[in-house]
């Protein structure tokens, strides 16, 4: 047996309901126990491979590693790749000026958002913080580089909604540019219902790997800064917050919020 406490990976093991990150507590604490990587192979239905890098992850970087529900390995060759990705729509348009967008989704409304305030020094202010389920969605898409943005508040998220965000951001796009749109894996994402139109091509970011999408940080932004310490009444009141709070994002807000460092400067050069 290993110096390393393992008593952990028999808790997840035999606790979590994920399968294959049981399937990993559970190799790893095997193979560290004696048995052969072959014979954990044979008994768990997993490759030798699979079980190598399980058990380099377990020492590297502890238990966290195994909780992880995404593939590392994805997200190094996801950023490896994407210049590659932009060069090959750039071929496919060469008329056009490719834009590079990333675009996402976020609910807001009465599960309250409460922040820090200003006051005067003695003074503890008091706000109420909601806990009821009425709530909308704000869809969006920002190009860092250029601070371009659109966005559109719905009352659920859903396939009818993203082709009515992707419709009206296509309306956006000059005649001269097409748009690469990064987004995540959410359903309606993927749905074979949803007409992409030619102006546009999708790309999706690998799973569970929310740090590659910039857009996330702006609604933390807006919902900091526009959307706290407030009540609603009613689903209208909650939509008419979201489009106020949208109209508040301007193109310094976007370029400065969204900076997008982790992909190669290339990216943005403009084909």
């Amino acid at each position: 047996m290993e110096n390393k406490d393992t008593n952990e990976l028999l808790f997840y093991a035999s606790t979590t309901s994920n399968s294959l990150i049981r399937k990993r507590c559970k190799a790893v604490f095997l193979v560290l126990d004696g048995e052969s990587k072959s014979a954990v192979s044979e008994e768990l239905v997993c490759s030798r491979t699979s079980i190598h890098d399980w058990v380099k992850i377990y020492k590297d970087i502890g238990i966290y590693g195994l909780l992880s529900t995404r593939n590392e390995k994805d997200v190094k060759n996801w950023l490896n790749s994407f210049p590659e990705v932009i060069s090959r729509v750039s071929q496919e348009n060469p008329d056009k000026n490719i834009e590079v967008y990333f675009q996402d989704e976020t609910r807001f409304g009465q599960q309250g958002i409460l922040v820090r305030q200003w006051s005067e020094v003695g003074n503890r202010p008091v706000r109420e913080r909601q806990i009821e389920y009425k709530n909308a969605w704000i869809f969006g898409a920002v190009n860092p580089l250029t601070g371009a943005h659109h966005g559109i508040v719905t009352t659920h998220a859903a396939t009818d909604f993203m082709q009515e965000f992707i419709d009206s951001f296509s309306l956006t796009i000059q005649k001269k540019s097409h748009a690469v749109l990064i987004l995540d894996n959410a359903s309606w994402h993927h749905s074979a219902d949803l007409s992409v139109p030619k102006n546009i091509t999708l790309h999706f970011l690998p799973p569970y790997s929310p740090e590659l999408n910039p857009s996330e940080c702006l609604w933390k932004f807006i919902k900091s800064r526009f959307l706290c310490n407030r009540l609603y009444g009613s689903l209208e009141e909650i939509i008419e917050a979201g489009v106020e709070a949208w109209r508040k994002v301007t193109s310094k807000i976007v370029q400065s919020v969204c900076a997008c460092n982790f992909l190669p400067t290339c990216v943005f050069r403009g084909f």
